[in-house]
């Protein structure tokens, strides 16, 4: 008796039958259902599309996060400001702080200096759209679909709104940070030229207590210039390790009852010194699956060892090197003479190495300086600011 699968012999599938399946039975799972094209994005849907699959209501999904009308962004940060203007303008008055000087009987008094500023900036015109057939409208499927398309909209507004507040902040021209530069007390020594920005590097991971430095030194500085910050934007996941690493929150040795409060309150991070605290979130854009943080950026540092002469991971002034592949110490062994990396006197510049001193060469112990100059880290940064 002839089979009346479709299938069956030929390379052709139906609604539920697999090409192979007179050879391995019917096939079994939820693959067979998937498409290449589900992931695709679509402008618009047709009539047709409203009865693809229509089953009995159960839910459905919405696949982007809606977000709040008005978050941190605008709401405490940079707020909103109704204009029907295309240019903006701003100016800024600076009245220099001095000492009364002492004046001679009908003598003329040191006048008092200003100075003042004076910018400008346009409004950028930006905009998105939908279209839907007027067929699909019609049904219940696409007045849902209408409605979701207009609040789709609104939260691109909102997040092209939030993404410009810090790419604002981020990219703005620190004027007090020129001035040093330009005009601030030079430095004589060279070690003293990258100084605060050594000390600052990492200061939240290398040290249980950075941030709270951190917090007072930049207040400190803040206060010089006459501003009073009053919120913290912190970028995302470092709530999880402020509330739960640094300054020993979940160490009861150090704090006592309070650490097992602290570990079952989670990372939830309202204030820090009397501030409130905001977490910056990723923004999810442009369909590439990749959320772009704009507080998180790349940056190289550099590092640097010293091997004493006939030193060695066998001797006994042999040194030990950090790994980040292996998150540990790993010796070093005492590199060969004739190795072209560190140099043997005789190179003709092969691999950007140079031939040693003369000097050098006659030792007997040869010490030596090893560099890793290029180790790139994902470094996060937090904004301390006046809204």
């Amino acid at each position: 008796m002839a089979s009346t699968d479709p299938a069956v012999g030929t390379l052709t599938t139906g609604e539920n039958a697999h090409p192979l399946s007179s050879f391995f039975g019917p096939a079994a799972g939820h693959h067979e259902s998937l498409r290449a094209d589900d992931k695709l994005s679509h402008e618009t849907y047709n009539l047709p599309r409203a009865y693809v699959g229509k089953n009995k209501y159960l839910e459905e999904v919405l696949d982007f996060m809606i977000r709040k009308e008005d978050e941190f962004y605008t709401s405490k940060l940079l707020p909103w400001e109704y204009t029907d203007d295309l240019n903006v303008a701003w100016e800024i008055f600076s009245f220099n702080r001095t000492l009364a000087d002492l004046e001679p009987s009908q003598g003329l008094p040191r006048f008092v200096t200003q100075e003042s500023e004076k910018h400008s900036d346009n409004l950028l015109r930006r905009g998105l759209a939908f279209i839907i057939e007027h067929g699909f409208y019609k049904t219940e499927r696409g007045k849902r679909h209408f409605a979701l398309n207009l609040q789709q909209i609104t939260d691109a507004v909102h997040t092209t709104c939030y993404f410009g507040v810090i790419h604002a902040l981020l990219g703005g021209k620190s004027y007090y940070r020129e001035w040093r530069r330009k005009f601030g007390r030079q430095v004589s020594r060279r070690n003293d030229l990258f100084q605060e920005e050594r000390k600052r590097w990492a200061i939240v991971q290398k040290s249980k207590d950075g941030l709270y430095l951190l917090d007072a030194e930049l207040k400190h500085q803040l206060k010089r210039e006459g501003v009073v910050p009053n919120l913290y934007v912190f970028p995302d996941k470092m709530g999880i390790y402020v509330n739960m690493v640094s300054g020993n929150a979940l160490d009861y040795q150090s704090r006592g009852p309070e650490a097992l409060s602290n570990r079952s309150s989670g990372d939830k991070v309202t204030t820090f010194r009397g501030l409130p605290v905001f977490e910056a979130q990723s923004f999810d854009v442009e369909f590439t699956s990749e959320a772009v943080d704009l507080l998180i950026r790349e940056r190289q540092c550099g590092e640097w060892f010293y091997m004493a002469g006939g030193a060695g991971s066998n001797a006994a002034g042999g040194i030990a090197i950090y790994s980040a592949d292996s998150d540990k110490f790993e010796p070093l062994p005492a590199p060969d003479s004739n190795d072209e990396i560190f140099g043997d006197g005789t190179s003709t510049g092969q691999n950007g190495v140079g031939a040693l001193d003369s000097s050098v060469q006659t030792a007997t112990a040869k010490d030596i300086i090893i560099f890793r100059p290029f180790q790139t880290y994902r470094m996060a940064s937090a904004i301390l600011a006046k809204g």
